[in-house]
C-alpha cells in the first residue's frame, strides 16, 4: 500500500535525524564534563606548584569555580541524569508511539486511516526525539513508581485493618480483654496512618475505617444510659413525695 510505503520512508528519515541529534547530545555532555574536569584539575595542580599565597588562592578559587559550574550545569540542564539514560527514555517513548499509533493501523483501510493521519502521526513520532521528552519520561517514571509504592503501602494497611476486624468479630475475643485492647490500639494506629497518607480525610470517611474503639465507647455509653434514666426517675419520685408531704402539712 502506498500509504504504508510513505510511512516507512518518513519513519526512516525521522530515525536518521534522531540518531544524529542523540549523538550530539552525548557529545555536548561529554564536552562539558570533560573540559570542565580538565580545567579544574589543571588549576588545582598548578595551585600546588606556584609560590605566593595570592597566586595559590586565585588558582584554587578558579578550580572551585570551574568544578561548581560543571555541577550546576549537570544539575540544572541535565537534571543530574546521564545522557544515555535520557536517550533510552526518548527511544522508549518513540517505540511506544510507533507501535500504538502507526504500526497497529497499517492494515486499516484508507478511509479508516488516511494518509493525512499517517503523516501527522509520523511528524509526532519525529517530534518525540527531544531532550525534554526524555526528561519528562524519566520524571514521570519516578513519580509513577513512588505513587505505586504509596498505593501498595496503603493497601497493606487496609488489609491489616481487615484482619484485625475479623479477629475482633470472633466469638472468643471477649474472653481475652488484653488481646482485644491490643487489637483496638493497633487498629487505631493503622487508621491514623491512612489519615496521615492523605488518601482519606478522617477516620469516619469510610465505614471500614471507623475506629472500633469509638464504637466500644458508644456501646458503653448506651449501656450506662438506662442507669441515668433510672436515677432521673428516682429523683422525680422523691420530688413528688416531697410535694405531697408539703401539701399534707
Amino acid at each position: 500500500m502506498l500509504r504504508n510505503a510513505l510511512a516507512d520512508a518518513l519513519i526512516q528519515h525521522a530515525d536518521s535525524i534522531c540518531l544524529a541529534e542523540e549523538s550530539s547530545m552525548l557529545v555536548r555532555q561529554a564536552q562539558i564534563n570533560g573540559y570542565s574536569s580538565i580545567a579544574s584539575t589543571g588549576l588545582s595542580t598548578v595551585s600546588t606548584i606556584v609560590t605566593g599565597n595570592l597566586a595559590k588562592s586565585i588558582l584554587s578559587g578558579g578550580a572551585a569555580f570551574v568544578g561548581a559550574s560543571r555541577d550546576h550545569i549537570n544539575s540544572n540542564a541535565y537534571f543530574n541524569q546521564l545522557m544515555p539514560t535520557i536517550i533510552r527514555a526518548i527511544e522508549t517513548e518513540r517505540r511506544k508511539f510507533l507501535t500504538n499509533a502507526i504500526d497497529k493501523r497499517r492494515e486499516d483501510s484508507i478511509s479508516g486511516y488516511s494518509a493525512y493521519q499517517m503523516i501527522r502521526d509520523a511528524n509526532h513520532y519525529h517530534q518525540l526525539c527531544s531532550f525534554t521528552v526524555g526528561i519528562d519520561a524519566i520524571v514521570n517514571s519516578v513519580e509513577g513508581k513512588a505513587e505505586s509504592d504509596d498505593i501498595r503501602r496503603v493497601n497493606g494497611v487496609r488489609q491489616s485493618i481487615a484482619e484485625i476486624d475479623a479477629q475482633l468479630s470472633s466469638a472468643n475475643i471477649d474472653q481475652d480483654d488484653d488481646l482485644k485492647q491490643s487489637l483496638l490500639a493497633t487498629r487505631k494506629e493503622l487508621v491514623n496512618q491512612l489519615v496521615a497518607s492523605h488518601l482519606v480525610t478522617e477516620p469516619g470517611q469510610s465505614p471500614d475505617l471507623e475506629t472500633s474503639g469509638d464504637d466500644t465507647d458508644q456501646s458503653a455509653a448506651a449501656k450506662e444510659k438506662p442507669k441515668d434514666d433510672s436515677a432521673s426517675e428516682e429523683g422525680s419520685t422523691d420530688d413528688t413525695q416531697q410535694q405531697d408531704e408539703g401539701s399534707g402539712e
